[in-house]
């Protein structure tokens, strides 16, 4: 696990961690290029944890941590470098400004001690431009909003010029205005730093918005990592969909191979769609019916009203009854149980579908309506059932 990146693999962080915390284990495998890296995961995965390692502020049992081609941890060589030596800029969740020092002197204490007042002074007033904070420098942190704490820490952080940045859910403590406006700053600093910068988050929304790479973090294991477009659009797993927001993963009865692809037959309701190879994960493909999942991405179905039981559909289509809609402002929810007259059973037969009101209203549907939905490209995706996913066992029992 200690081997050195390879010589076109230098730029950026390279970390291979475990470590174990009480009865949790980290076992983390990750890269974080030049640009904005999104560490996705739910509470509890470890993603926290994980900075803190690269970091220096906790130690790990096993393992490596390479920045640019410069060594900041390996076990195996017996290699530990103290967080002020390791050149990364760290911003936690609380963001830990001095509260009786002002920002200038709060975004100060980072510099190098080599500088001169008057060297200080520059550096510190250039820092607060680049976070949109110019003239702030004799305020209290106590006189700072939310949004304006959040750069002061960034500042502060970027203050010892480091070579990357670890932000710990930067966003966590602010108003969603707030987030928007501290998040589109957020972009343009590291984009103009370069600066290779691991974003930890549970919020997808704001994963897509910042990152060009994502990483999945669950239960201490990185399940997938890359480029934002592919990650998103090719789980392996029912987890990873879920993480991605796929909004579903039903269970099946059947898989069947065919030239070009699979047929998967729903469990319960019994309907059949043709699946091209590239819509299935070659970790699915592995393993029997029992142990696959079929992951929906809600928002690229098209629905429409179902006329009668012979009504043609214009692609693969899945069939249901729609059961309850939702309104939350501009943003509604409709609950369609699959299968004609299908009752929702608990076992995944039930499909939760965005709509804006415009398109809602648009569609003219009604609790008690048939429903087509036909899957669109990139819609459906064969991924593997996860390894303690109960409707697995429950599947195998009635079989």
């Amino acid at each position: 696990m200690s081997a050195q990146p390879t010589d076109d693999a230098q730029a950026g962080l390279h970390a291979e961690i475990e470590l174990r915390r009480a009865a949790f284990s980290l076992r983390a495998h990750l890269s974080a290029p030049p640009g904005l890296t999104a560490l996705l995961g739910p509470s509890g995965a470890g993603k926290s944890l994980t900075l803190q390692a690269i970091a220096g502020l906790t130690s790990i049992e096993r393992g490596a941590v390479h920045l640019n081609g410069r060594t900041l941890t390996d076990t195996q060589a017996r290699v530990a470098l103290a967080p002020r030596l390791r050149r990364v800029g760290y911003v936690p969740q609380s963001y830990a400004l001095f509260p009786h020092l002002s920002v200038a002197a709060n975004i100060a204490y980072g510099l190098p001690q080599r500088l001169d007042r008057s060297q200080r002074e520059k550096r510190v007033a250039d820092l607060l431009r680049l976070v949109r904070l110019p003239g702030y420098e004799m305020r209290a942190p106590r006189d700072l909003s939310g949004g304006e704490a959040q750069r002061v820490a960034l500042a502060r952080a970027l203050a010892a010029q480091p070579e990357a940045l670890l932000l710990d859910e930067p966003f966590s403590a602010l108003d969603a205005p707030t987030r928007a406006a501290v998040r589109d700053d957020l972009r343009e600093i590291v984009l103009a730093t370069g600066l290779p910068t691991l974003l930890v988050t549970h919020d997808l929304g704001e994963a897509l918005a910042l990152a060009t790479r994502l990483a999945l973090l669950a239960a201490g294991r990185v399940i997938a990592q890359g480029m934002v477009a592919e990650v998103t659009a090719q789980p392996a797993t029912a987890l990873a969909a879920r993480l991605l927001g796929w909004g579903a993963a039903l269970p099946l009865a059947r898989v069947e191979r065919m030239a070009g692809g699979v047929c998967v037959t729903l469990a319960r309701c019994g309907q059949a769609l043709p699946l091209t190879s590239a819509e299935c994960a070659e970790q699915a493909l592995a393993s029997d019916a029992a142990h696959m999942r079929l992951a929906l991405r809600p928002e690229r179905l098209r629905v429409a009203r179902l006329l009668d039981a012979t009504s043609e559909c214009d692609g693969p289509t899945l069939r249901g009854v729609l059961r309850s809609v939702t309104e939350a402002g501009p943003l509604w929810s409709a609950q369609v149980a699959l299968g004609a007259g299908a009752v929702a059973d608990g076992a995944g037969a039930t499909l939760a579908l965005p709509f804006s009101a415009r398109e809602w209203q648009t569609l003219g549907l009604a609790p008690g309506d048939a429903v087509a939905l036909t899957l669109t490209p990139g819609a459906a995706r064969l991924v593997a059932a996860d390894a303690a996913d109960p409707a697995s066992a429950a599947e195998e029992a009635r079989r």
